[in-house]
């Protein structure tokens, strides 16, 4: 992505589509379904499912179904996405085994969704440039427009969720 036009051929040329990208593929858009599970944990455990949740879980997992056939253009994000989980997770397991974590690792993790959704708006600013020059993409677009939607609804809900959680209760706490 660093080479002259590197994020429009990244994302916008097949020249990657493999079976490796597609098989992977797959298995991040079935990730989302089990992703579906600490959902139910939730629900089991009793406690309280906010809106961030619960959207965030179905909204991908149908956005993953929905447009599946993309794969490989919307494969960057992905590897994104599933880095970003990884530490997210074992946020969760520590979490759920009591682990005491300071505040500013929480707040590390949500900046580091901020940034993964960023960049989810970085390729889909290059692909819409792209595009109004005239130049060809192979992404949908119906890929385009729903990226379009989850992009700026999670900066919005995550956004929000820092400010909230994060900003408003430590001003509140030294006043």
């Amino acid at each position: 992505m660093a080479k002259p036009n590197g994020t429009y051929l990244a994302v916008c040329s097949g020249e990657f589509t493999n079976y490796a990208i597609l098989f992977w593929g797959l298995m991040f858009v079935l990730s989302k379904f089990v992703e579906l599970g600490d959902t139910a944990f939730i629900i089991l455990r009793k406690k309280k499912l906010i809106l961030l949740h619960w959207f965030h879980h179905v909204a991908t997992f149908i956005a993953c179904w929905v447009t599946s056939e993309s794969v490989p253009a919307a494969s960057r994000f992905f590897f994104v996405n599933t880095f970003v989980h990884s530490f997210m997770y074992s946020y969760y397991a520590l979490k759920a085994l009591k682990v005491k974590i300071p505040k500013r690792v929480s707040m590390a993790l949500t900046t580091i969704q901020l940034v993964q959704f960023l960049f989810g708006a970085y390729l889909l600013v290059t692909v819409l440039i792209a595009l109004a020059q005239g130049q060809p993409c192979r992404l949908n677009q119906r890929l385009i427009y729903v990226a379009g939607f989850l992009v700026t609804t999670f900066l919005t809900l995550f956004g929000n969720f820092f400010v909230t959680t994060y900003l408003r209760r430590s001003k509140s706490k030294t006043t």
